[in-house]
């Protein structure tokens, strides 16, 4: 690891080496200290957490095995502790190795999978501890992906729970812990420098270190000859500027679907996709000014067509909008009010922003309101209402997108939306 962090020649896309070097220098370290407090707050389902937090133990490197030898498959990390056997299957830039069509959700009858993590489900059936925990660790974008096709097509045999833990919140856990010594203090920082090498670096704010400035009259013009080469570099530092503020809107995106759940909500967006407007025709639409995520409540009841029975909540970040109202970007949390959700087909495309996008502006289909610090648009008849799925009220809340940060986000969208499904449109 000190080889790789020293910029030495190493196989830096090796999942094997990755899994060494975390849960190696791991192992030198109090569990209870340190992967204790780190699984603890990383782990989803949320429920799983009682289970680690059962164990105690400050010395175990004798508990861990890496790559442990079985007819049915390989564990990367098997930890044994007394409390509960713990798997582990760590991903970084691979897929699973092997996978099927069966899906037991269809079925009474529990048929057996070559999925790679329900091969491993049942090496870890054959531990002798009563608590069996797999984990799946990888990227947030696959990590959530691969956890809920897996739980969907019921592929884990009952006796064993499993969980899905992202390498990015791994690096937030890291960032907040409070070491007791130096010798943790080193270990701590030396995995958020390895993570941070291979890319894992989460949300942090909309800040970007630049030792320049743009000039909004120097752009490229057709139409005038021997243009300046100051005006071709305030081009290139402007889309350096936009695709450092993609890269964190991107960020932000990943971050609110990672902690979606825990906040009560679900998200409709599939996974690492958003709604945005994009026009070949239009260059105004040749890059997306404005990006849209859609979520509701897991307690609203779950519908057949995968739509759960209750209002819908978004989230819009908005970058640009009309040149005449000089706005700075802007975040916007939003509840959306339907009359009849069960007749909607399921899912939603990125094709579908205007859908979730025109009921905060379009005047002239809907009447807008501002009532203090919330916006309310109602349709202004029927018609309205039907061409855009039946909408019967929204409303939002505004943010400045300079002033979202890792430390206020969870507030500022989910805290939203608790207020929101609580505000009386009387």
């Amino acid at each position: 690891m000190i080889a790789e962090l020293n910029g030495k020649l190493v196989s830096t896309s090796s999942e094997d080496e990755l899994t060494g070097n975390f849960f190696g220098i791991l192992r030198y370290a109090s569990f209870n200290n340190i992967l204790k407090q780190i699984l603890i707050e990383a782990i989803k389902p949320r429920q799983l957490a009682e289970q680690i937090n059962r164990i105690d133990c400050d010395e175990w490197s004798d508990c861990i095995e890496f790559w442990p030898y079985d007819s049915k498959g390989e564990l990367d990390v098997k930890m044994d502790f007394p409390e509960v056997a713990i798997g582990v299957e760590v991903k970084f830039l691979s897929g699973l190795s092997s996978d099927d069509d069966v899906d037991n959700s269809k079925s009474d009858e529990f048929k057996e999978s070559c999925n790679q993590l329900a091969r491993e489900a049942r090496i870890l059936q054959k531990c002798s501890q009563q608590n069996k925990l797999l984990i799946f660790l990888a990227p947030d974008y696959y990590c959530r992906e691969i956890y809920q096709d897996v739980t969907k097509r019921k592929l884990i045999p009952d006796d064993v729970d499993f969980g899905c833990v992202s390498w990015q919140d791994i690096l937030i856990s890291l960032r907040r812990l409070n070491p007791s010594n130096n010798y943790e203090y080193a270990i701590i920082n030396d995995l958020i420098a390895l993570l941070q090498v291979k890319g894992f670096d989460g949300f942090k704010n909309f800040s970007i270190d630049t030792n320049f400035k743009i000039d909004a009259n120097q752009y490229y013009n057709f139409e005038v000859n021997n243009m300046s080469s100051d005006a071709g570099m305030n081009i290139t530092n402007a889309v350096h500027v936009l695709f450092q503020t993609y890269e964190n809107i991107d960020k932000l995106m990943r971050y609110c679907q990672n902690i979606a759940e825990e906040s009560g909500y679900k998200c409709m967006t599939p996974t690492p996709r958003f709604l945005r407007w994009k026009s070949d025709a239009d260059f105004w639409g040749w890059g997306p000014r404005d990006f849209i995520m859609i979520f509701q409540r897991i307690d609203d009841e779950l519908l057949e067509n995968g739509w759960h029975d209750g209002a819908v909540y978004g989230v819009q970040i908005t970058l640009f909008d009309d040149p005449d109202d000089n706005l700075p970007p802007g975040v916007y949390p939003i509840k959306y009010n339907y009359n009849d959700i069960k007749s909607w087909k399921a899912g939603c495309s990125p094709a579908d922003h205007w859908l979730f996008d025109n009921p905060s502006w379009l005047d002239s289909k809907f009447n807008i309101e501002e009532r203090g610090e919330y916006t309310v648009t109602f349709p202004k008849d029927e018609q309205a209402s039907q061409s855009y799925r039946g909408i019967q009220s929204l409303i939002y809340k505004s943010f400045e997108l300079m002033s979202v940060t890792s430390e206020n986000v969870k507030d500022i969208v989910f805290g939203s939306f608790d207020e929101l499904k609580n505000y009386n449109l009387e």
